[in-house]
């Protein structure tokens, strides 16, 4: 069966549809959830959790890492965030509170879900809840209505259970203030930097580095290189045989009107008088009375232009206030309204925003319209010979493939075929892969996976197919010191450096400590004093940046404690400080801010509660991962 699939599987689109078919198995390895073997992930308390389950869990927290990590997701970066444990885990606790939530007798009515559901802004169309819309959102997200109204009825479920349980939890009045004062509490440090790099004058025997090879020998073992060999199937060397129809490329429009509609646009000069966010009302109607004058003056036939570069507050002043073409979408609110509402020519009354007033003239309006296919047929023709020619290059690496298996098949196939070249590779590490190709990385991960002399699959990498096969390889190995002796050397030094700072801050700290001033010792050894400005716990430090180990040091000092009991050794440097002063927010500052501290508080204290009670059911339960997961 699986050798007629491989002789049978003829287009890249064949190839795709399999690739979909081999992804819902990804997770277990091949054949693990068949008919003869259990179709759960998990089961708590007797209740089963379902495979499909956990994969679409599991390609939901896939989904939303792309979206946050882009190109730069791989294998690594998943097993780094451990996907596969998130996705169990989130469902297992899942299912432990909605059997909570059936023990507390909880409920969600369908007039509840229903209401929720139309009230989501996504699932709306000008305000009001669109079916078809509700369809297109979810079908994006790879959730049908039936599993998404489930996992809501569930969300409402869990946040009902949530907001019984942690409802007898408070914060103080006094509780927030303490913690408002400790989150707002500024320092000012006096300092010396001793930085490595300044001790430059270190030197290294041979019996040194010797012996520090000799402790640190696994530092310097290599990591494991093949050496492969490859062909490669560029679409673009198949362009030249592809015939593109003109009956496909109408086609082609009809299906993706879409791409081709232009929305309505203006082309627009404005005129901004800048407001703070927080103006007073008469600030807000000086400037307005302001705005106004200018724009009788440009109603009165004063150039639009110069009223702009010489009166406008905005970034478009220079260009006297020409601020492009601009769909309605393009621009906030209240300014596309009265912009899309006037004709070329006219010029505004003053529109006030969230920046300030503006005055505003059109000087051109495009009706919506869509593009002709004369207009676009160039473009459409490229990107269908493109696809034709991705498939072309796609089913002449399978027809090598089929025929080419091991050992020198793959040089004796490319020989009969004067088009096609067969390349080499250098050695190459995991972690870097050739220089030569292109998607290096990607291109090592595929060949790593090979038994040595094995032909790839066919491999798309980038914008076209490859067949890999490695030649060689090298395992890691421990090189001889002479190999390495360079680096050896410079570790040392580095080490050595390290030392000698560390111990300079020591001995300058202990002078501080004796003289009861850190601005005294300096003063006696030669060094420059630093002191920063005001900084909060999750600040910078002025002068020095985000180090963590020298703000917790920092704020460990006080009037009556003011040196630390060591030098702090930070991200650059090891560094001396010392208590320079230290201010506490004012009385009435945190009157102003007292709801949402409170708030914040209160939600950190209900998911530490939850987090700790959802632990104690879990403790409490009978939890069964399915092993076929557990060794994925």
């Amino acid at each position: 069966m699986l050798s007629k699939m491989r002789n049978s599987a003829g287009s890249w689109m064949i190839k795709i549809l399999l690739g979909l078919i081999v992804l819902a198995f990804v997770f277990m390895g091949v054949g693990s959830f068949n008919a003869n073997r259990t179709n759960k992930a998990a089961t708590v308390n007797g209740e089963p959790i379902a495979i499909n389950e956990y994969q679409q869990t599991y390609q939901r927290l896939i989904d939303r890492l792309r979206q946050q990590f882009g190109q730069q997701l791989n294998n690594e970066m998943i097993k780094m965030f451990n996907v596969k444990n998130q996705a169990i885990n989130q469902l297992i606790e899942t299912e432990l509170l909605r059997q909570a939530a059936r023990r507390y007798n909880i409920q969600i009515s369908p007039d509840e879900l229903a209401k929720t559901i139309t009230r989501i802004p996504a699932f709306q169309k000008k305000g009001h809840f669109d079916q078809q819309q509700y369809k297109m959102v979810l079908s994006q997200n790879r959730l049908s209505p039936t599993a998404f109204e489930a996992m809501q009825r569930d969300r409402m479920l869990i946040q009902k259970l949530q907001s019984i349980m942690s409802s007898g939890i408070q914060v103080s009045t006094e509780e927030a203030r303490q913690w408002y004062n400790w989150k707002n509490t500024e320092i000012k440090i006096n300092y010396a930097a001793f930085a490595p790099d300044d001790f430059s004058d270190v030197t290294a025997d041979e019996t040194e580095l010797k012996t520090y090879y000799e402790n640190h020998k696994t530092d310097y073992q290599t990591q494991p290189k093949i050496k492969a060999r490859y062909v490669q199937f560029s679409p673009s060397d198949y362009l030249a045989a592809v015939d593109v129809a003109d009956a496909d490329i109408k086609a082609y429009y009809d299906n993706h009107q879409d791409q081709y509609k232009q929305p309505t646009t203006v082309d627009a000069r404005h005129i901004l008088l800048k407001l703070p966010k927080e103006a007073s009302g008469e600030l807000v109607a000086e400037k307005r009375e302001k705005a106004r004058e200018i724009m009788e003056l440009a109603k009165s036939g004063k150039d639009f232009a110069e009223l702009a570069r010489t009166h406008s507050e905005g970034p478009s002043k220079d260009r006297g206030g020409d601020i492009g073409t601009f769909s309605k979408e393009d621009m906030v609110k209240p300014f596309a309204d009265k912009a899309f509402s006037m004709q070329p020519g006219e010029i505004s009354e003053p529109v006030r925003t969230q920046f300030g007033w503006h005055i505003i003239k059109v000087e051109k309006k495009t009706e919506a319209s869509t593009k002709s296919l004369s207009a676009v047929e160039d473009k459409i023709r490229e990107t269908l010979a493109l696809q034709k020619a991705k498939n072309i290059a796609y089913d002449e690496a399978l027809a090598m493939y089929n025929t080419s298996f091991s050992g020198d098949d793959l040089v004796k196939n490319s020989q009969a075929n004067e088009a096609i070249n067969v390349r080499t590779t250098d050695h190459f590490t995991r972690q870097k892969g050739p220089a030569s190709v292109p998607k290096a990385k990607k291109f090592a991960k595929e060949a790593f996976n090979l038994p040595l002399m094995e032909v790839s699959d066919v491999t798309e990498l980038g914008d076209a197919f490859y067949l890999i096969q490695v030649t060689d390889r090298q395992e890691e190995k421990i090189p001889g010191f002479d190999a390495v002796r360079e680096q050896v050397t410079r570790d040392v030094k580095q080490q050595k450096q390290r030392e000698a700072a560390k111990t300079t801050a020591t001995e300058f700290l202990e002078t501080a400590k004796s003289v009861e001033s850190i601005q005294k010792a300096g003063e006696t050894a030669n060094i420059e004093i630093h002191t920063t400005d005001f900084f909060q716990r999750n600040q910078s430090i002025p002068g020095i940046g985000k180090d963590q180990a020298l703000i917790k040091a920092a704020f460990d000092l006080s009037q009556g404690h003011r040196f630390p009991e060591n030098p702090v050794s930070g991200q650059k440097a090891f560094y001396v400080i010392a208590f320079a002063d230290k201010q506490t927010p004012a009385a009435d500052a945190f009157d102003k801010e007292k709801s949402q501290v409170v708030q914040q508080l209160l939600n950190q204290k209900q998911s530490r509660f939850m987090e700790a009670w959802i632990a104690q059911l879990r403790q409490k339960s009978e939890i069964d991962i399915s092993k076929q997961l557990l060794k994925s």
